[in-house]
This record gives C-alpha cells, structure tokens and sequence, in this order.
C-alpha cells in the first residue's frame, strides 16, 4: 500500500515513544502496524502500558511487525514523497523512490493485546491544564524505590482533579478542573489509582490543543487524546495520605512572596559549584534578604544573595539544591511564589496558585 512519507513517519514517531527502551520480550521491540477498513494504526506497548495512534490510508491492508528502532533508521534517511509498504509475518518491505529495504518478519500475533476506549462514562480535562499538572508532579515521583506506588502519579477525582506525587523527600501537589460526563466511577473507597511516571511521561508528550478523555476501569487507567489511545495498569500498594505534609490549617510561622525568575537564577548561581553526590544548598531566611551557599568538600564555595519582603529572626535550612532547581524549572518565569517558613528543621513549602510543592531539610553537611 502507498502512504505520504511525512505522515506516516509523524504517526511513526509519535508510537515511538512507547516502544520500551530494554525489555527481555523481543517482541516489544516492535511496533504493530495494522491497515484496513481506510484506517492505518500503530500500536507499541511494554505489556503493562499501551500507546496507539491512526490515520487515514488507502484501502490497502497489512498486518505485520515493524523493527522500531530500525525503521525509525529508516524513515530519518528517505526523501521521496511516498512509501510503499508491504508487510506480513514472513518480512517487511518499505520503498521509497529509489531506496528499497526487505526487513525480517516477526508474527504480528505474538504482540499484545491492544485496548481500546469505549468507555461511556469518564472525565474530561483541558488539555493545557492536564498538561501542566502533569508537568508540575512528575518529577517528583521515585521510579528506584522498591515503595512501588512512589512509582507514579495518584490522581483524584471529586469536584476538581488532584495530582500528587512523592519520593519520600519531596511533594508535589497540583489541581485542576475536570468535567464529569454519564457519571464515571473512580478509584475503589477510599484510594485513587496510582498511575505509572511511564504512563504519565507519554501523555505529557501527546497532550496538544486537544482535549483529554480519561476512564478507569478496574486496575486499569485510559486515556484519549484526539487519535491517541493510551492506557496502562494502574500501581498497586497504598499511595501515602498527602493531607498529613500539608495539612489545610498547616500554622506557617512566616510566609513570604518572591518572583520566580530571580528565585530560579539564586539557585542556579550557588548550584554551579555541584559535584558527584554533593547536592547539598543552604538557605538563610533573614530581615530583607535571602542568602544561598554551597560548599561542597575540597571544591570551593558560592554564595548568592537577593532581596526578599521578610522580617523577623534569621532561619536557615539544608536542602537538595537539585531538587529545588527541578521544582523552580517547572514555573513560569512570572510565578509569584509564597514561601512557606515553620522552623529550621521543618519543611520547606512553596504555593503557586492550585501547585503546592514541599521540600523536606537535609541534615547533611
């Protein structure tokens, strides 16, 4: 069958992502090309977590399994304006003017299963405010730990939709508006699904202009954005109670408001003197001014400072200046910031309108 070069290989790229960068499954290695009825789909998964995405095509039809990371190769090289590809579980053909390659086949039916959403009930979200919750949590999320529902994302839904995510050290809380459509059922009593930063990452890649439809079903999360199917299993194990780090009546000794820019480029300055495991920044809150310095062993020292709206006793606080800049690097530069003071040895908490994030101190030199 023939296809435009350029959209099959944006429809190409876009699966691409989900395809698993090491699995021991040789067949996951493959994106799953199906055409028919005028539909051309494109499907990759980890066995956990699926991505699909289709287009239009002509009435031609193939069924096979196509090498991802070859013929992304492949599809980087050919200029001409249209492919003609042929594909069964014996071989794969792709031409392309004058270029002709004969790939080995893989039966197309040893792939995973792919689902579908048919959901009649589920939440609708703006795609530029679920795009910027997501932004706003995932790094926060510890793929490393053996606590597997640090893993992901868990996510709330009531009146408005909650995204919280936590390695233990840090939090960060984001919320935003969701409509609710045919009365769609959420979660079991008394927790909401963790859904895997893998999950989280593709969505944050595919979320555009359109919006996102979101359904929960058993142990199992979907998501469609315009022609892009995603769904994964959701993580089991309990999420940790968020509301115990911040509490609604949580009592700020002192609170403050900065700009973000300023606040951004304070830390970048101190950071510079970073090496190996040395990520510790100390912080000193005084009448007038913040102070930052860095002095990791037998390297030097950096010391910055700016103004700031605070009086009162001076406090200083040890954190991980690298997880302070990957909190800061997710804010519009024009963020005001209210900083959130209890005591030298408390948290550190940061509000940006319905965005709460908690730095926990660190007691290392």
């Amino acid at each position: 069958m023939k296809i435009d070069r350029v959209k099959f290989t944006n429809l190409f790229t876009s699966v691409f992502s989900g395809v698993p960068a090491r699995t021991p499954k040789d067949v996951l290695k493959n994106i799953l090309c199906s055409c028919k009825d005028g539909t051309m789909t494109l499907a990759a998964s980890d066995s956990e977590i699926h991505l699909k995405n289709e287009m239009p095509c002509d009435s031609g039809k193939v069924f096979c399994l196509l090498p991802a990371a070859r013929v992304m190769s492949i599809l980087k090289e050919l200029t001409a304006e249209t492919i003609t590809l042929t594909g069964d579980a014996s071989k794969v053909r792709i031409v392309c003017g004058s270029a002709d390659f004969e790939l080995g086949g893989v039966d197309p039916e040893e792939f995973p299963p792919t689902p579908t959403f048919d959901a009649d009930s589920y939440y609708l979200f703006n795609a530029a405010a679920l795009k910027e919750a997501i932004k706003r949590t995932v790094f926060s999320t510890d793929t490393e730990s053996t606590r597997y529902a640090l893993g992901g994302i868990s996510i709330e839904m009531d009146d408005r939709a909650t995204l919280a995510s936590t390695d233990s050290r840090r939090l960060s809380l984001a919320s935003c508006d969701v409509e609710k459509i045919n009365s769609p059922q959420w979660g079991k009593s008394g927790s909401s699904p963790v859904v895997p930063t893998a999950c989280m990452k593709l969505i944050l890649n595919a979320l555009d202009q359109t919006d996102c439809f979101v359904a929960h079903n058993n142990q199992t999360v979907s998501f469609k954005i315009g022609t892009i199917f995603i769904s994964s299993q959701t993580i089991q194990g309990r999420f940790p109670d968020y509301r115990r780090v911040v509490p609604a009546n949580m009592d700020f000794k002192r609170t403050f408001e900065v700009s973000a820019a300023p606040f951004s480029s304070l830390i970048r300055q101190v950071r510079v003197m970073e090496e190996g495991e040395s990520k510790v920044i100390q912080l000193t809150f005084e009448s007038g001014s913040l102070k930052a310095t860095s002095n990791p062993n037998d390297i030097g020292s950096a010391r910055a400072e700016m103004p700031i709206p605070l009086e009162g006793e001076p406090m200083v606080i040890k954190l991980n200046g690298q997880y302070l800049g990957e909190y800061l690097k997710v804010l519009d530069s024009t963020s005001l910031v209210q900083v959130c003071l209890i005591s030298d040895a408390d948290r550190l908490t940061f509000k940006v309108d319905n965005y709460i994030h908690v730095l926990m101190p660190t007691a290392k030199d």
